[in-house]
């Protein structure tokens, strides 16, 4: 099921920082996903915004004491990284007296690192936040799919494409998210977008923008 940003009304007060232009609509909309438990899609093109909307969204969630605390992960192309990154999130929250460098934890292996992290996720507390997400297949797919289907930890993803020859088996059909999608900015919003480099924008879009 497609979620359009545009059938959401902008929220009155946005938690943050600073508002992000033209994309208060999809941060909220992927909020009401967590808050409802439910996992979501965040689709959009290299340099459209993503990784600020999630930020935005761990940022909101943390601030507005969410049911369901956000973990953001910027990283993880196999599954022993997404776990070691997770691992170490866990237990900077949990335990933030014991340091465990990304070394240390990367010398475990993916069973002690699951066992430390599955039953965190399942206890309802967290939420996650997976961005750059590539190439999903094999022991990675499988266990994104227990997460999300099993475990019912809500995640949002944020991937370039549906297309399956990018993203791996699409096995968030089979579990039945949401998806979002992350338009083009405006020229006039491109100016105006809290972020370094290239935006892709919509050539002569005119007319209001969002706040």
């Amino acid at each position: 099921m497609l979620i359009s940003p545009s059938t959401l009304k902008e929220p009155e007060e946005a938690i943050g920082a600073a508002q992000l232009v033209g994309r208060n609509k999809i941060v909220q909309a992927l909020l009401e996903q967590l808050r409802k438990g439910r996992s979501a899609i965040l689709v959009g093109a290299a340099g459209v915004g993503k990784t600020a909307i999630l930020r935005a969204v761990a940022e909101r969630a943390s601030k507005a004491r969410d049911p369901h605390r956000p973990i953001y992960c910027g990283q993880g192309s196999t599954l022993k990284a997404i776990l070691t990154s997770l691992a170490r999130q866990l237990l900077i929250l949990e335990a933030p007296q014991i340091t465990r460098s990304e070394g240390t934890l990367g010398r475990l292996s993916v069973g002690k690192l699951k066992r430390f992290v599955l039953p965190r996720l399942r206890s309802g507390r967290y939420a996650l936040l997976l961005d750059h997400f590539g190439l999903v297949r094999g022991a990675y797919a499988t266990f994104l799919e227990e997460l999300t289907d099993r475990a019912r930890v809500p995640v949002v993803f944020a991937v370039r494409s549906l297309d399956p020859r990018e993203s791996g088996r699409p096995w968030w059909i089979a579990v039945g998210l949401e998806t979002v999608e992350v338009p083009p900015l405006s020229p006039g919003e491109a100016r105006r977008f809290p972020l370094k480099g290239p935006v892709p924008v919509i050539p002569g879009r005119r007319g209001k923008t969002e706040a």
